[in-house]
């Protein structure tokens, strides 16, 4: 009962980290590898008028939230300037610069950075009136209804009823209806228009969306309108030259309506200039401020909210129940010889700032000379405590020396030997000369070199840069290690280095017969 208690409880452990864990990376969008980076683009409205010389207020129409974008930041860069930003009643935001006096060339900046959504969002939004049907005149008036009856002939409902009249629109160009609507649209706004003034004949509502197209290193940009209309549940897209539906590729809607990009008040000849760019952008920072603006729960399980310090060293603390696995797992599975449990992971932290190759030598260095000074203060008669005290000291004491060397020698290897524990040092030097006193030199030297294996193992796994980012960013992998210690704490049976031990017992038939015995006696 107790075993299997261990089990549920680690499945439960493990569960409860899988689950987090696919949350974080599915919800968040936090990095599955380090370094992991996605493209952030980059949009700078450049706003240009002339000051009349007295009070000047600018309004300029902003994004709020953009569809299929995630906004990471913006700046309202204007000198003098005090700043309002207001919400407007379709969605859409207006910030607008006033300023006491001002006279000349004035410039002002507006800058967003976004990166796109993992999943486009649908477009929902308040259900609109159905519009009132307009009463056709002239020419017009037959043209409208000749072409809307052909788009009603190859149409299901309003969705597809819009996409066919816009085909027709741009296939029969050439056509004495179609081109008596296009004389009427002058630009591509004015084209929108129409298409708009067409539908509300059917009865089908819709509005002008109007994007900025993203590409990089673009500038001197402009707003390209979209025609958006209603089918009952949502607002559907279609691009308004050629009748294909969805949102424009990379298009930022920036807002909706005609209602004027800028407008100043005290000045003339205004213009806004749009600049694009894109960037590298690092997957945890876009975490981070993804779940500060959906209020996501998730964020506060994880370390980033640490002071940088603090952080710097969970970096390093995180990884410690791993290493103490593989030695859970190295002593109890494999039966490989250690000094203590966790001396193995503390000599790999200790290597950490060398190479490996050379930790090793540098710390069988040490041990070799305190283990030589160890058996000399023995035939002292010291107490155990002093005893102890005077090996530290003597530890210290080759630690500078080799330091001195290695300076003097121009060896920088040499230089790291004083990151290392020094009290651990201490204590394997002392427990070494205990199994050596009692079993003798063999078995010391086994335990030392098995610790050393141990060592290198976890080094190697603790300084992984995939492991160290996953045990950082998705700290409840803890729960994961926590785990499978508890199902290793319940291991009974033979050890890897038994079973070579008594490989030639092993192989005799009456070996077996008294396994499957023993094995019916307990049942």
């Amino acid at each position: 009962m107790k075993s299997k208690h261990v089990y549920v409880l680690a499945g439960i452990l493990i569960l409860i980290a899988a689950v987090m864990t696919y949350q974080k990376i599915f919800t968040l969008g936090l990095p599955t590898a380090p370094a992991e980076t996605t493209e952030a683009w980059i949009v700078e409205a450049k706003l240009n008028f002339e000051a009349s010389g007295k009070g000047a207020k600018v309004d300029l129409v902003i994004p709020q939230n953009p569809v299929n974008f995630l906004k990471l930041d913006e700046d309202f860069i204007a000198s003098n300037y005090n700043l309002a930003i207001d919400e407007l009643a379709d969605g859409g935001r207006n910030a607008q610069w006033v300023v006491r006096r001002a006279k000349g060339l004035q410039t002002l900046y507006y800058r967003i950075e976004l990166v796109p959504q993992l999943e486009p969002s649908p477009n929902y939004g308040p259900e609109p009136a159905f519009p009132k049907k307009p009463e056709y005149i002239g020419p017009e008036a037959s043209a409208i209804k000749s072409v809307l009856d052909k788009a009603r002939d190859g149409s299901f409902d309003s969705a597809t009823l819009t996409r066919a009249l816009l085909q027709h629109l741009d296939r029969y160009r050439n056509d004495e209806d179609v081109a008596l609507l296009r004389k009427n649209a002058t630009d591509d706004t004015e084209w929108v228009k129409y298409i708009q003034f067409m539908l509300d004949g059917v009865r089908i509502p819709s509005r002008m969306a109007q994007y900025l197209i993203l590409k990089d290193g673009a500038q001197h940009e402009i707003l390209q309108p979209w025609l958006e209309i209603w089918n009952g549940e949502q607002w559907l897209s279609f691009n308004p030259k050629d009748g294909e539906p969805g949102r424009p590729t990379n298009g930022l809607l920036w807002q909706y309506g005609e209602t004027p990009l800028i407008t100043v008040t005290g000045g003339s000849n205004p213009s806004v200039d749009f600049s694009i760019s894109k960037r590298p952008r690092g997957l945890v920072s876009i975490a981070k401020e993804k779940s500060k603006q959906e209020a996501s729960y998730l964020m506060h399980l994880s370390l980033f909210d640490l002071p940088l310090q603090l952080q710097n060293v969970y970096k390093l603390l995180m990884v410690l129940p791993l290493g103490a696995l593989v030695v859970v797992f190295m002593r109890v599975i494999v039966g490989l010889p250690t000094f203590g449990v966790f001396t193995p992971v503390l000599i790999a932290l200790a290597f950490r700032e060398t190479n490996l190759a050379v930790g090793v030598a540098l710390f069988s260095l040490i041990v070799a000379v305190a283990l030589t000074v160890r058996f000399y203060f023995e035939r002292l008669y010291l107490l155990l405590v002093p005893r102890v005290s005077a090996v530290l000291i003597v530890v210290l004491i080759t630690m500078i020396a080799i330091s001195l060397i290695s300076t003097r020698m121009n060896i920088h290897a040499g230089l790291s030997i004083s990151l290392f524990p020094l009290v651990i040092i201490t204590m394997v030097v002392e427990r070494m000369s205990v199994v050596w006193d009692e079993t003798g030199p063999k078995n010391a030297f086994k335990n030392a070199l098995g610790s050393l294996f141990v060592a290198a193992i976890c080094f190697w796994v603790m300084q992984h840069p995939l492991i160290r980012h996953w045990f950082f960013v998705y700290p409840e992998t803890v729960l994961t290690v926590l785990a499978c210690v508890l199902m290793l704490g319940r291991y009974s049976g033979y050890r890897l280095s038994e079973i070579w031990r008594f490989r030639h017992l092993i192989k005799q038939p009456d070996f077996h017969n008294n396994e499957q015995a023993d094995s019916a006696q307990k049942k």
